[in-house]
């Protein structure tokens, strides 16, 4: 329960620092704009109890602290989402967006329900600054960079709408994809899996076997993605990692 007050108390302090911050930048007269992005899921590690690996009754919170909430609260946390960080299921990549721009939101309080991603943070901003993204490094200009993942949320803050296209996940093996309403999810030690989340946003009923064509084409665009960007199979870097130990030791 303290780590959790602890948590509240975090949540406390961004209201209070946001109502501070956002006055001073209208003051400015700047097209400024603050974002509050909590992190995705919370961790179940440690299983029932969590653990603590920190000096023995450091406060939790502290830098002496590293501590884990365990299972019971990490399913609290996410409720009532399914699974919990590290699970590309809701529960561990769902996570609420505040945005705070004068300038581009005109019904202050109100809500949008468009799915973003993270990625999308970086365009959102070049836009806002009216900035382009460069395509070759400013201190090396033989270095190509690589183009922008990410689309524009301005469109969505100013309740226009979103072209937004597929959202790809991938991480430890577990994997993802969300185009519109549909998701497919394949969890690192079972199969892929299919939902509509415009009726099952906490994922419990597997539409694989009644829909097995958009599952194809969700798991196709997953792969393509999965090329294009270099993602490696986690069995194989897993075994990359212990060879490579391995020659350390």
């Amino acid at each position: 329960m303290f780590a959790f007050k602890r948590f509240a108390t975090g949540v406390a302090l961004a209201t209070v620092w946001l109502a501070t911050v956002a006055p001073r930048a209208e003051a400015n007269q700047r097209p400024n704009i603050v974002l509050i992005l909590a992190d995705n899921g919370c961790s179940a590690e440690g299983g029932p109890g969590g653990f603590s690996r920190g000096i023995d009754g450091a406060e939790i919170g502290t830098g002496a602290s590293y501590a884990s909430v365990g299972l019971e609260w990490a399913n609290a946390a996410v409720t009532p989402f399914r699974k919990f960080k590290i699970d590309t299921y809701e529960g561990g990549v769902a996570t609420p967006l505040v945005a705070h721009w004068p300038a581009g939101i005109r019904d202050r309080g109100g809500l949008r329900h468009q799915p973003g991603h993270v990625i999308d943070i970086m365009p959102t901003l070049l836009e806002v600054a009216g900035a382009t993204y460069p395509t070759e490094s400013p201190a090396d200009s033989k270095q190509k960079l690589l183009p922008l993942e990410g689309t524009s949320l301005v469109p969505v803050l100013a309740d226009q709408g979103n072209d937004r296209g597929a959202i790809f996940w991938e991480h430890q093996g577990n994997k993802a994809i969300r185009i519109g309403d549909w998701k497919a999810v394949n969890p690192r030690t079972g199969s892929w899996e299919l939902y509509d989340l415009s009726h099952d946003r906490t994922e419990l009923r597997d539409l694989a076997a009644e829909h097995p064509e958009k599952l194809r084409e969700l798991v196709q665009a997953w792969r393509q993605w999965a090329q294009r960007c270099g993602v490696m199979n986690w069995q194989e870097l897993q075994r990359l990692r212990r060879e490579r130990s391995a020659a350390r030791n």
